[in-house]
């Protein structure tokens, strides 16, 4: 998958909590439109970086059968994702997106790892409690070996 970019957007104010940055796990579809005006809401209010994932899964199939392209879903994820990267520009909050490939509750463990360690390393404790938090936020659709942390 990759390495978290680091932000590039000038300096904000130190964040209000421990927060620094938050992960919104989405498919950037009009049904997610809330939850994306929530994390914007909250990384403003902790003056924290918003991190959006969209996961593309290994086969998108249509009604009746067809597959989509992965490159087309991915073109139309990265233009949704740049709206909500503007819409965080205009209110002052940094907006990364990450657009990536396979299993989504895998990819939202790994992305949520690399969000949590971006600024620093999580010694054993706090990576067994991280993983264990991650696996019943993902409702136990992932386990404590997968991906390999």
């Amino acid at each position: 998958m990759g390495a978290l970019p680091r932000r590039s957007a000038g300096p904000r104010p130190e964040a209000r909590s421990g927060i620094r940055r938050i992960l919104l796990a989405t498919d950037l579809s009009a049904a997610s439109a809330a939850a994306t005006s929530q994390a914007l809401d909250l990384a403003d209010d902790l003056r924290a970086d918003l991190v959006i994932l969209s996961v593309i899964e290994p086969v998108a199939r249509l009604p009746g059968g067809l597959v989509r392209r992965v490159d087309q879903i991915r073109g139309a994820r990265e233009a949704a994702a740049q709206e909500i990267v503007e819409q965080g520009r205009g209110r002052g909050v940094s907006v990364e997106f990450l657009v990536w490939q396979g299993e989504p509750a895998e990819a939202i463990v790994e992305a949520a790892y690399l969000v949590a360690t971006a600024d620093g390393v999580l010694d054993d404790t706090e990576r067994e409690a991280f993983v264990q938090v991650v696996i019943e936020a993902c409702g136990g659709a992932v386990d404590e070996s997968t991906p390999e942390l």
